[in-house]
């Protein structure tokens, strides 16, 4: 039997795919377009007809799975961002999600659309790299703009305070030395107004990070995909929706489940990523793990002492 949706496919110039839901909500890759293809690198051929956990590593077919899941049980559209690591390396797409009912209503069909936005990303990590940077920078130069600050005001007060006090019974010859301490009066107020700038800049000063709602889970989700692609570990984390610098949080998620992965000599590690809210508009997250910590070299590159961190590490 003809599908009008199969037959279009390769017509549609952006990457685009089917997933057909069976009973039991069993899920099949039906096709992928030619556009597809070329973007990620795999293979209609290599998919079609199989799910998610057979073609793809147990971590990603399970990120993957519940995303389709949630549009069969939601019913509803569902558009976000995704880290994958296909045939290609790592790569990021935007994907959207459109669910097809079925005579009953149920959801028996999802038609994907996807398209590369690995360039845009990079450019986004190196202008959060970036801003870290200079946000130190900026924090040191707050610093010292504190201390200098502080250290001038005082003998700068006394100094316009002395230049009043001498005006004040000062007998003017016309010799130049009441235009001389006009001068110096002139100067203090100047340099008094400059370090009150200086301290109105560290008051106001800093970098704005990107802050906007999203999938804090998905996010963790695709973290456990790249660096445990075989489900090896067991990764728990919240599946919950917040407010932050998306970017800027996965980059260090990412790290601190790195190296409790590179660091551990457990064929099984637990890992425990969690977020709670400590008070409005601040949130706490920590990653445990129960491995064996760091020793030697590892510890020295973090805290500078050959001490070792406690099993179970917690950052």
């Amino acid at each position: 039997m003809a599908d009008a949706v199969l037959d279009v496919l390769d017509l549609i110039a952006v990457p685009a795919f089917v997933i057909d839901v069976l009973a039991g909500e069993r899920l099949v890759i039906r096709k992928i377009n030619a556009a597809h293809e070329a973007m990620s690198g795999l293979c209609d051929n290599a998919l079609a007809g199989r799910g998610p956990y057979e073609v793809f590593p147990a971590r990603l077919a399970e990120t993957l799975t519940d995303n389709y899941l949630r549009v069969v049980r939601t019913g509803e559209a569902y558009s976000y961002q995704e880290l994958l690591d296909l045939s290609r390396g790592e790569e990021w797409w935007q994907t959207t999600l459109m669910p097809v009912r079925g005579d009953g209503g149920a959801v028996v069909r999802i038609i994907g659309t996807g398209i590369n936005i690995s360039e845009q990303k990079r450019a986004e990590i190196e202008r959060a790299e970036t801003l870290a940077t200079a946000h130190a920078l900026n924090e040191e130069i707050e610093e010292t703009l504190a201390f200098v600050a502080h250290d001038l005001r005082s003998p700068l007060v006394s100094i316009q305070a002395m230049v009043r006090e001498v005006k004040r019974g000062f007998v003017d010859l016309n010799d130049g030395k009441r235009a001389m301490l006009d001068q110096i009066e002139a100067i203090g107020r100047k340099a008094s107004s400059l370090v009150e700038e200086m301290l109105l800049y560290r008051d106001t000063g800093g970098l704005t990070p990107v802050v906007s709602c999203f999938d804090f889970g998905h996010s963790v989700a695709d973290i456990a995909a790249l660096l445990d692609p075989l489900s090896k570990h067991f990764i728990h984390f919240n599946n919950i929706e917040i407010e932050g610098d998306a970017l800027a949080l996965q980059i260090v998620l990412r790290n601190l489940v790195d190296n409790a992965i590179r660091h551990s000599d457990r064929r099984e590690l637990m890992i425990a990523i969690d977020v709670v809210e400590n008070e409005p508009g601040v949130l706490t997250f920590t990653v445990g793990d129960n491995g064996n910590g760091l020793l030697g070299p590892d510890i020295r590159r973090i805290n500078g002492n050959e001490t070792a961190s406690p099993a179970g590490d917690s950052y």
